[in-house]
């Protein structure tokens, strides 16, 4: 953790104009450090993480956002994935889920990653599953926008910036359950 610290100091105190060649690198160690830690545990020991990972990412153009990104949704999905599992309350609500995959894919960009329930367990997958019951395609700069909280996600939908294809009423069956890991941590999950 003290590693991590060290870092994120370091990086919170780097210009603008260093972005390329100092930010990106050390993002990207920092990003490989949180991995190994547990962004819950992160979010738990610095709360303030999750804005300041917000307003770095959006000091990128979107195609920078989009490799920062492509490094940071696999780290913030195990997080969940490890907080879903140390509470009890969470898996009892996923006992009362029907099976259900979400993908958010990127269609100007090599990206897609699947959040997927199946028989109570949360998992995913960094593509889309040949039944995926609802897939949530947007571009790098609505993706780099969503992940700013620069954009909300329902009024992207209705202008067309984020399509839907598929069951989005079985997706919404998932709103209480996203709703409560964003307020625990912090972290917006597909933007439902």
């Amino acid at each position: 953790m003290e590693e991590f610290k060290k870092l994120y100091e370091e990086i919170k105190k780097i210009p603008k104009e260093n972005v390329e060649n100092e930010l990106i690198p050390k993002l990207l160690t920092m990003l490989d450090k949180a991995k190994e830690i547990g962004f819950v545990n992160i979010v738990k020991e610095i709360p303030d993480v999750m804005d300041n990972m917000r307003t770095i990412i959006a000091e990128f153009e979107p195609e920078e956002a989009i490799e920062i990104i492509k490094k940071y949704m696999p780290v913030v999905y195990d997080s969940v994935i490890d907080f879903v599992e140390q509470n009890e309350e969470l898996q009892e609500e996923l006992e009362d889920i029907e099976d259900t995959s979400l993908a958010l894919m990127v269609d100007d960009a090599d990206f897609t990653i699947t959040l997927i329930i199946k028989d109570a367990k949360i998992s995913y997958q960094m593509d889309i599953p040949e039944n995926v019951d609802l897939t949530l395609k947007l571009n790098k700069s609505t993706m780099k926008n969503f992940m700013t909280n620069d954009m909300d996600p329902m009024q992207a939908y209705m202008s067309g910036e984020i399509k839907a294809e598929g069951n989005i009423t079985k997706a919404m069956g998932l709103r209480p359950i996203l709703d409560f890991i964003s307020e625990e941590l912090g972290i917006e999950i597909l933007g439902l």
